[in-house]
Protein backbone atom coordinates (compact mmCIF):
# COMPACT_ATOMS: atom_id res chain seq x y z
CA UNK A 1 0.00 0.00 0.00
CA UNK A 2 1.25 3.31 -0.40
CA UNK A 3 1.15 3.92 3.65
CA UNK A 4 4.49 1.55 3.67
CA UNK A 5 6.24 3.18 1.18
CA UNK A 6 9.22 5.66 2.14
CA UNK A 7 8.75 9.45 0.59
CA UNK A 8 11.81 8.37 -2.12
CA UNK A 9 9.60 5.19 -2.77
CA UNK A 10 6.14 7.45 -3.09
CA UNK A 11 8.11 9.87 -5.61
CA UNK A 12 9.80 7.13 -7.52
CA UNK A 13 6.25 5.05 -7.91
CA UNK A 14 4.86 8.37 -9.33
CA UNK A 15 7.29 9.07 -11.98
CA UNK A 16 7.50 5.18 -12.92
CA UNK A 17 3.67 5.51 -13.37
CA UNK A 18 3.85 9.12 -15.20
CA UNK A 19 6.56 7.67 -17.43
CA UNK A 20 4.59 4.78 -18.49
CA UNK A 21 1.02 6.05 -18.55
CA UNK A 22 1.80 9.91 -19.81
CA UNK A 23 0.33 11.12 -16.46
CA UNK A 24 0.30 11.52 -13.10
CA UNK A 25 -0.54 8.87 -10.30
CA UNK A 26 -2.79 11.15 -8.48
CA UNK A 27 -4.92 11.78 -12.05
CA UNK A 28 -5.66 8.40 -12.34
CA UNK A 29 -6.80 8.22 -8.42
CA UNK A 30 -8.63 11.03 -8.93
CA UNK A 31 -10.88 9.00 -12.14
CA UNK A 32 -11.03 5.63 -10.04
CA UNK A 33 -11.88 6.91 -6.77
CA UNK A 34 -13.80 9.55 -4.49
CA UNK A 35 -14.73 10.95 -1.27
CA UNK A 36 -12.76 9.61 1.93
CA UNK A 37 -11.08 7.20 -0.36
CA UNK A 38 -9.68 9.44 -2.77
CA UNK A 39 -8.81 11.81 0.14
CA UNK A 40 -7.09 9.10 1.92
CA UNK A 41 -5.05 7.74 -1.16
CA UNK A 42 -4.01 11.30 -2.14
CA UNK A 43 -2.56 11.97 1.36
CA UNK A 44 -0.09 9.19 1.23
CA UNK A 45 0.48 9.97 -2.38
CA UNK A 46 1.87 12.93 -1.48
CA UNK A 47 2.72 12.33 2.46
CA UNK A 48 0.85 15.53 3.25
CA UNK A 49 -2.04 12.99 5.77
CA UNK A 50 0.42 11.93 7.70
CA UNK A 51 0.88 14.85 10.35
CA UNK A 52 -3.36 15.03 10.23
CA UNK A 53 -3.82 11.46 10.52
CA UNK A 54 -1.05 11.91 14.05
CA UNK A 55 -2.53 14.76 14.91
CA UNK A 56 -5.63 12.69 15.38
CA UNK A 57 -4.40 9.84 16.90
CA UNK A 58 -2.47 12.11 19.73
CA UNK A 59 -5.86 13.44 20.50
CA UNK A 60 -7.91 10.52 20.40
CA UNK A 61 -4.57 9.01 22.84
CA UNK A 62 -5.44 12.30 24.70
CA UNK A 63 -8.73 12.01 25.54
CA UNK A 64 -9.09 15.36 26.44
CA UNK A 65 -5.77 16.69 27.47
CA UNK A 66 -2.18 15.63 27.34
CA UNK A 67 -1.99 14.46 30.90
CA UNK A 68 -4.22 13.35 33.64
CA UNK A 69 -6.81 10.52 33.66
CA UNK A 70 -7.60 8.84 30.46
CA UNK A 71 -4.89 10.03 28.86
CA UNK A 72 -2.28 7.33 27.31
CA UNK A 73 0.22 8.82 27.21
CA UNK A 74 3.02 5.70 26.25
CA UNK A 75 0.34 5.97 22.71
CA UNK A 76 1.37 9.52 22.35
CA UNK A 77 5.01 8.78 22.96
CA UNK A 78 4.94 6.40 20.51
CA UNK A 79 3.09 8.79 18.05
CA UNK A 80 5.79 11.48 18.47
CA UNK A 81 8.87 9.02 18.58
CA UNK A 82 11.25 9.82 15.82
CA UNK A 83 9.80 12.70 14.70
CA UNK A 84 11.35 15.75 13.52
CA UNK A 85 10.57 19.28 15.35
CA UNK A 86 9.25 19.88 11.41
CA UNK A 87 7.11 16.92 11.39
CA UNK A 88 6.26 17.97 15.20
CA UNK A 89 5.04 21.32 14.04
CA UNK A 90 3.19 19.85 11.13
CA UNK A 91 1.38 17.41 13.98
CA UNK A 92 0.78 20.67 15.64
CA UNK A 93 -0.90 22.71 13.38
Amino acid sequence: TLESLSPQEKQALDAAYKEKHGKPLSEMLRGQLSGDDLTKALSNLTGQGDAQRTAAAIDRAANGGLTGAGTDEKTIEELLKGKSKEEIRAIDQ
